[in-house]
């Protein structure tokens, strides 16, 4: 898989993601080691965000409700400029395929979420065309269940999964990886309880 370091700011935008992963309003960088203007120009051309700064230290701090507007912005640049990883469709294709054979090997119940999984993969590209590859089946953390790892094969990825659970868990075991810049949670339900409430950091 190609090195994210190559990828444009790559650095940066894995830092703003862990900050708002854990809910942060701000990021504190030291004057040596701080962003370009550049990347700032890219994730603030709303000027959501704002900076406070002095010889030693540099300040990035932001309003609660503009969390999704700078991810937005994020995922938008990241989606144009950053290059596919160079084997994600043998990935996709192996992880796909294990999916398939999984199914006389689960019970009824596991049956059910395997179906509505499988929903999802059939039309990915028309239901999640920003997610088409599939990165790991049958993740699992803790009490959690089979989960499906999406990702766009450009350092972003999304947790599909049935029950409602949290992304930290995938981020405490791969977070270090150099690959995965951002990790986002969504939820999977059926027509019965497509209104569901799902807490902010989840998609739907």
């Amino acid at each position: 898989m190609s090195d994210n370091n190559t990828q444009p700011h790559a650095k940066w935008f894995k830092i703003l993601f862990k900050t708002l992963q854990q809910h942060e309003t701000i990021i504190e960088f030291l004057s040596g080691d701080k962003p370009p203007e550049e990347f700032f120009d890219i994730i603030n051309n709303d000027n959501i965000i704002k900076v406070m700064k002095n010889d030693l230290k540099e300040i990035y701090y932001w309003f609660k409700n503009d969390k999704k507007k700078i991810i937005n912005k994020a995922i938008q640049y990241m989606h144009k400029k950053f290059k596919e990883n160079n084997n994600i469709r043998d990935i996709d294709k192996k992880e796909r395929d294990k999916f398939k054979n999984d199914f006389n090997n689960i019970d009824d119940q596991k049956k059910l979420e395997w179906k509505m999984q499988n929903e999802l993969l059939t039309d990915i590209k028309e239901k999640l065309p920003e997610f088409p590859y599939v990165y790991e089946y049958g993740w699992k953390y803790k009490k959690g269940v089979s989960n499906l790892i999406l990702t766009n094969g450009k350092g972003h990825y999304k947790r599909a999964f049935i029950n409602q659970y949290c992304e930290q868990g995938y981020v405490e075991q791969h977070g270090h990886r150099i690959d995965i810049i951002a990790v986002i949670v969504m939820g999977i339900t059926d027509e019965e309880h497509v209104n569901k409430h799902w807490p902010e950091l989840f998609d739907k």
